[in-house]
């Protein structure tokens, strides 16, 4: 999450009025993340005060927006820990009257784990699992951004800024992506996205919230295992205590859903196509400064450690 459209506060307020939440009492800007422009609010309704994010949506049309919301209410109706995206006063969850599509949801309590341990990853893995036997029925898919042909474009549009050996990485990276289509794997809505900070956990290390469902589209379900797998697992050079977080989370998730073999044997497969991803998507960061937001280099740092050491299930 982060700031790139700086509205005044009359624009903000009026925004806020759309809603029957109360009067704006503060509000803070979210300077982290890399792609929506978001703000906490505080608004002030009947003596009682109540935290909320306002997001400009940055990085999707309308429609996608519209798709987003009915995702997320959806998951929430099932008891997912998902914010609440609040509806206006003219029963719409999505604004789209401004430049670009508004939404206001709830702020859910907890804090980011920088350090994670094996009960926070094998938390992790039981919601995703979750996730994908909830969305399940969710009667409007939404479309994967992050698909082959975005990974092939993103490439040859930032090649010349690739060195030979990263560039070698990424072409396998396609290559795989072109070989998993023919292991015929559970595919399904994914997060996309579950990275440390879009994960919240109480004092007493519960999971309260999963957020920024702007990833999310049909992919094989073990994407959403792989990319956390990536984050959450790589924080140490050990590679007991990474193999530790990484069955950690696998187990999690098993204990809701159990893996097909072939997605057991596929994991390494996609932690590899997920680090591609990644690359490339920090690769379209850069901004006017020709400073990319967040390095590429990390992940391109990581697809050489999983060919050097790729991971066992």
């Amino acid at each position: 999450m982060g700031v790139y459209s700086d509205l005044p506060i009359e624009r903000i307020e009026a925004l806020i009025a759309q809603y029957d939440r109360g009067r704006l009492i503060s509000i803070t800007p979210i300077t982290t993340g890399i792609e929506n422009s978001n703000y906490f609010v505080l608004l002030s309704q009947y003596g009682q005060e109540a935290a909320y994010v306002l997001t400009l949506v940055e990085v999707a049309d309308e429609r996608r927006a519209q798709g987003i919301s009915q995702l997320m209410t959806h998951l929430r109706f099932y008891g997912f820990p998902v914010p609440e995206v609040v509806m206006s006063r003219n029963g719409n969850r999505v604004l789209t009257g401004d430049l670009r599509p508004v939404m206001l949801s709830t702020k859910i309590q907890g804090h980011h784990v920088q350090t994670p341990k094996a009960q926070h990853c094998h938390l992790l893995g039981s919601v995703l699992a979750q996730f994908h036997q909830i969305a399940s029925a969710f009667s409007s898919p939404l479309s994967q951004p992050y698909d082959l042909g975005w990974l092939s474009k993103t490439i040859e549009t930032h090649r010349r800024a690739l060195s030979g050996d990263t560039l070698s990485l990424l072409y396998e990276a396609v290559t795989q992506c072109e070989l998993i289509q023919a292991h015929g794997l559970p595919i399904g809505l994914t997060h996309g996205d579950a990275f440390r900070d879009n994960v919240l956990f109480s004092e007493a290390d519960e999971l309260t919230g999963l957020l920024d469902y702007f990833h999310a589209g049909e992919d094989y379900l073990i994407m959403d295992l792989a990319i956390a797998i990536n984050d959450w697992c790589y924080i140490s050079g050990d590679e007991s205590e990474r193999s530790a977080l990484r069955h950690a989370m696998v187990s999690g998730y098993e204990e809701v859903r159990h893996l097909e073999e072939e997605e057991r044997k596929a994991l390494p497969i996609a932690q590899f196509i997920g680090a591609a991803r990644l690359c490339c998507s920090r690769l379209t960061t850069q901004n006017g400064n020709g400073h990319y937001r967040k390095d590429p280099r990390e992940y391109e740092r990581q697809l050489r450690d999983l060919v050097d050491n790729p991971p066992s299930y």
